[in-house]
C-alpha cells in the first residue's frame, strides 16, 4: 500500500500543517489536525494549497517519513504550522502528556454538566479530585489495553501490507471507524474497508 507525506498551507494567513497518508493523492482525504480543521471551517479549503513532500512506497516507512519531515521544520513549536504535536501519528501523546489540555478538558466537562442534567443522578454534586484520578486511570489502562495496541492489515489473501501502531492510526490509513476494525479484530466482521485485520502479538 502507497502513501505519502502532505504540506498544507494557508494561502491567506500562510500557516502551513504536515501529515501523512496511505492512499492516493485524490480519494478526499484532507487530514485530521484539530486546529487545522477549524482553520479549514474558517477560512475554506479552496485558501489552502497542497503540496506532496514524498510518496512513499512501503506504509512500513510513513511515519518515519512523517516524523521527518516533523523535526526538520520543528513543526510543533513552530507558529507558522497549525501541528500541536511532534510525534508522528495519533494524538494520544499530546492529549494525555499534557497537562494543561486535561485541565482544560476537565473544565468543559464539568461546564456542561452546569448547563444541563448530570448523567446517573449526579446533578448538582461534584466530583471529588480522587475520583478524577480514578477516571483517568481507568480510562488510560483501558487505551493501554485496546487502543494503543499494534494493528496487522493485510489483504484477503492474508498477506501482510502494513503494521499500524493503533487502531486508530489503522482507522486514519484507510478513513475509516475504528469500530468497524475492532469488530473484524474480534471476529464479527469478515473484513473492514476491504482488508483483513489483527492485533500484533
Amino acid at each position: 500500500m502507497k502513501g505519502f507525506i502532505y504540506l498544507w498551507e494557508n494561502t491567506i494567513t500562510g500557516q502551513k500543517y504536515i501529515g501523512s497518508h496511505m492512499g492516493s493523492t485524490d480519494d478526499g482525504y484532507i487530514g485530521s489536525g484539530t486546529y487545522f480543521n477549524r482553520a479549514i471551517k474558517k477560512y475554506g479549503i479552496e485558501n489552502c494549497k497542497r503540496t506532496i513532500l514524498e510518496y512513499v512506497e512501503n506504509c512500513l516507512i510513513l511515519k518515519e517519513r512523517e516524523q521527518y519531515y516533523l523535526d526538520l521544520y520543528n513543526a510543533a513549536h513552530n507558529i507558522e504550522f497549525y501541528n500541536l504535536k511532534s510525534k508522528a501519528g495519533g494524538g494520544w501523546e499530546y492529549v494525555n502528556g499534557n497537562p494543561e489540555f486535561l485541565k482544560k478538558m476537565k473544565k468543559s466537562v464539568q461546564g456542561l454538566w452546569s448547563r444541563h442534567d448530570h448523567p446517573r443522578g449526579m446533578s448538582g454534586k461534584h466530583h471529588t479530585e480522587e475520583a478524577w484520578d480514578k477516571t483517568r486511570t481507568g480510562w488510560k489502562i483501558w487505551a493501554d489495553e485496546n487502543l494503543k495496541k499494534s494493528v496487522l492489515q493485510y489483504d484477503i489473501e492474508m498477506n501482510l501490507l502494513c503494521e499500524h501502531e493503533s487502531i486508530r492510526a489503522a482507522a486514519k490509513s484507510v478513513n475509516g471507524n475504528p469500530s468497524n476494525i475492532k469488530y473484524t479484530i474480534e471476529g464479527k466482521f469478515s473484513k473492514a474497508y476491504g482488508y483483513k485485520w489483527k492485533y500484533k502479538e
